[in-house]
């Protein structure tokens, strides 16, 4: 299965730039590493590529609401295909260093400047920690927690326990981590304390900095044993439950029309809904578990009867634009075996990870380490991100499935069929197929097995296209289909005319290629079945992916006269 894998990095990962190669001791494989992202060449004629195809047309941007959290560089200098995402973060000390003395013009001064770069920021305000502590281990395994090697400041000023005697909590210490730690946090919820944020929050709706046309989302943080605040805060029934629900009022009434920047950080009950009701993004930190949150009904999903993902596109959150995040944060050079998986599936997890951030309508999403494993991939993903049905420039279908536990009920093993975007396969008579192309996936959660299948075979397959798709663009689009090498294949779509027919000849190799075809005048069906493969002479067809791309750029509507 090792071998399986790393042929399908072969296809993902073209070897066309030089390689920053990750070996560790003990590692019987390397991951490729690069810090370069790349555009894939765009070629609006018929032909054909081995392996995938994420080009798009030239004039395709990033959408002014998507984000990037990384740092990469484009060869020869070319424009960066994504909008740069920097975190800035800053404490409460740093904004109130004295008791009623505030200084928020360094702030100000930070996102002037990455405004001035062309950057966006992701905004942390800290404000929960006293102190942290760090231990040693004694021999590579014990950790000597009587003896504290050294402190480090909290977020919150020293102020508020000099004046309020505002109390403390020492968490459990982390030693799991290369350098232990114990973080004391402040009891958030102590008056005294809680008083004086909201007070800081007041002062910062005052001001207005935290609506700077820089700021791209800002994170909601709350106490945890881990570093960073990164805690989701009382759930329904635990102490202090009401004051956490108020803090989340605070923030929205601060933010006002620019509520959409915030992102709650955590994705199931009732604080989810009330921070989406009050108008707030949302943020996950595991798109990595790509089967994770399928059938979330708070992140706008779920999953039919038949194993399809629904994603409700009248999903406000979607509809608004707000930020709606996560990170695909695995991938970094760590131990991996310390992490969720080997190593030898991480090219096509990174695949997954990244196709189901596009499925979940991600618009902003961190990268860590500065690194990408496939440039091309990661380059489309830049200029899809938060990108909606109206303004998208592809729409398509991965056609791959595994083995769940349903979100809902655990004990429930299902199907999930299909990773879409506006593009939709369903099976119907005379048009059933099945999965094929098995993949290890090495994943835990939700999974029930270790296999992906990635490519889904029949003698015809249908798709569906949403009819917002068309609306406003013209009528010649490129259609890209990613399949196994070994049928002609058929391709009917419709038009105002009827069906046209053009042919994919198969050169027999058993490999996935990518072949582009030229559709001329595609028009919407009234039938609800947009295009549809076939195997010629009833051979059956393996595919992987279908993307369906506008040629041309979007019309613009004309203005109505006065």
């Amino acid at each position: 299965m090792r071998c399986a894998a790393f042929l399908l990095f072969a296809a993902v990962v073209p070897h066309a730039w030089g390689a920053v190669s990750e070996e560790k001791p003990g590692y019987t494989e390397s991951v490729d590493y690069r810090d370069v992202v790349r555009r894939a060449p765009w070629r609006a004629e018929a032909h054909t590529v081995g392996g995938w195809d994420w080009s798009l047309p030239e004039w395709v941007k990033p959408s002014p609401t998507s984000g990037l959290k990384c740092n990469l560089r484009t060869p020869s200098g070319e424009p960066l295909p994504y909008n740069k995402m920097i975190g800035v973060g800053v404490t409460w000390a740093m904004l109130e260093p004295e008791e009623g003395a505030y200084a928020f013009q360094a702030l100000r001064k930070t996102l002037d400047e990455k405004l001035r770069n062309g950057w966006c920021v992701e905004l942390h305000l800290r404000y929960c920690t006293d102190k942290v502590e760090f231990f040693k281990r004694v021999d590579g395994k014990t950790v000597d927690l009587t003896t504290v090697v050294k402190t480090e400041a909290g977020a919150a000023p020293a102020w508020l326990k000099a004046n309020h005697q505002a109390p403390t909590i020492r968490e459990t210490p982390v030693t799991t981590a290369p350098l232990p730690f114990a973080e004391t946090n402040y009891d958030v919820y102590h008056a005294a304390f809680y008083a004086k944020f909201f007070a800081l929050l007041d002062r910062l709706r005052e001001d207005g900095v935290l609506s700077h046309p820089a700021i791209r989302c800002i994170y909601i943080h709350e106490p945890s044993v881990t570093r960073g605040e990164e805690g989701e805060g009382p759930q329904e029934g635990q102490p202090n439950h009401d004051r956490y629900v108020k803090k989340l009022e605070k923030w929205a009434e601060v933010m006002g029309r620019d509520v959409g920047k915030l992102v709650y950080t955590g994705f199931s009950g009732a604080n989810c809904r009330k921070a989406l009701a009050l108008g707030m993004g949302q943020r996950n930190g595991f798109v990595e578990m790509y089967l994770r949150h399928v059938g979330n009904k708070n992140l706008g999903l779920a999953l039919n009867e038949q194993g399809y993902i629904a994603v409700d596109e009248a999903f406000p959150p979607f509809t608004d634009g707000r930020a709606w995040g996560d990170e695909n944060e695995e991938y970094t050079r760590m131990d991996p075996h310390l992490r969720f998986g080997a190593l030898e599936t991480f090219p096509h997890r990174y695949l997954s990870s990244t196709l189901m951030a596009l499925v979940m309508r991600r618009n902003v999403l961190w990268l860590p380490g500065n690194l990408t494993l496939n440039p091309e991939l990661t380059a489309y993903l830049g200029l899809t991100l938060g990108k909606t049905v109206a303004d998208t420039p592809d729409a398509w279908c991965c056609l791959r499935e595994s083995r769940i536990r349903n979100f809902y009920r655990w004990k429930e093993i299902v199907p999930y069929k299909n990773f879409e975007r506006w593009l939709w396969q369903r099976d119907a008579p005379g048009a059933e197929t099945r999965p094929v192309r098995p993949v290890k996936h090495g994943l835990q959660m939700q999974a029930v097995d270790d296999v992906d299948h990635m490519a889904r075979a029949g003698r015809r397959i249908r798709f569906t296209v949403h009819p917002a798709f068309y609306e406003g663009w013209g009528r010649n689009y490129v259609l890209k289909v990613s399949h196994y090498d070994n049928a002609d294949i058929l391709v009917r779509y419709h038009t105002d005319q009827g069906f046209k027919t053009q042919i994919l000849s198969s050169g027999h190799t058993d490999r996935l290629v990518t072949s582009t075809l030229l559709l001329e005048g595609l028009a919407k069906s009234p039938k609800g079945l947009d295009l549809l493969l076939e195997g010629k002479g009833q051979r059956t067809i393996e595919v992987a992916m279908v993307r369906l791309i506008h040629r041309d750029p979007k019309r613009k509507t004309p203005k109505k006269p006065l």
